[in-house]
């Protein structure tokens, strides 16, 4: 006798359908993901274009 788990694994049928919901589940995930990441890189970069122009315009002198 199988156990409900095995049993279930077995009779899983994947369809295109299901494969494509997948897919595009996960991309969206790591679209959303690879925004916040460039969110911050520009957050960062803004900020240090920001110290440089203050450093220039008060300390380069």
């Amino acid at each position: 006798m199988l156990s409900k788990n095995t049993d279930r694994q077995q009779n899983k049928h994947v369809d295109d359908s299901e494969v494509f919901k997948k897919n595009t589940l996960s991309s969206a995930r790591k679209r959303k993901q690879m925004g916040k990441i460039m969110t911050w890189i520009g957050i960062a970069a803004a900020i240090a274009v920001m110290a440089f122009c203050v450093y220039a315009y008060f300390f380069d002198k």
